[in-house]
């Protein structure tokens, strides 16, 4: 064991001599609460968003969005870092995008097969590339944005920034190359 390795067990260790036991308790049960409680979707709209992502970054020989907590990730992140006019104005246009759904399929976005989901996601595209061709090329605020184009933003925002993009996909590691401390300068 070196002495980086022993350091962290015995911080590690400390750790848990010092916390009190309930304090421990409360802190696992805030934690998965906190991954529970939605915050900015409601039910519906966090199921519509999962299977989303989901078709915009699936499973292949990588785990898909769904596995990254793409959606959960989403939901925290419109709650707490979105202004509100653009958050609603995404909840929104999630709501019209699954009353199309409904209009077109019969069926909700999350309940539809792959093809019925495809179906829906590039008419929702071209609302989005149709929308685009009035603005300037100059970059505009999230806020003006297509509810697709945001979608899909949160989507691969959510996925290459989750423990499971960064390793698995990106093959990320915390310190690239070595670390040589004894070079002549």
């Amino acid at each position: 064991m070196n002495r980086r390795e022993l350091i962290a067990l015995a911080g590690l260790l400390g750790a848990g001599k010092l916390a009190p036991e309930p304090l421990l308790a409360w802190a696992g049960a805030q934690r998965a609460t906190a991954e529970t409680e939605l915050r900015a979707f409601d039910e519906g709209q966090y199921r519509v968003f999962d299977a989303l992502s989901e078709l915009i970054l699936p499973a292949t020989d990588t785990p898909g969005a769904r596995a990254a907590g793409v959606a959960s990730f989403a939901d925290r992140f419109l709650a707490e870092w979105f202004p509100a006019k653009a958050r609603d104005s995404f909840l929104a246009g999630l709501d019209g995008f699954e009353a199309h759904c409904v209009e077109t399929q019969s069926a909700g976005f999350a309940d539809c097969d792959v093809a019925s989901q495809t179906a829906v996601a590039e008419w929702s595209q071209e609302q989005a590339i149709a929308q685009r061709k009035g603005f300037s090329s100059n970059p505009r605020r999230i806020g003006d944005a297509e509810f697709f184009d945001v979608a899909k933003w949160l989507t691969l925002f959510g996925y290459y920034t989750s423990e499971v993009g960064m390793r698995e996909e990106l093959s990320w590691r915390a310190v690239p190359g070595r670390w040589d401390g004894c070079r002549d300068v």
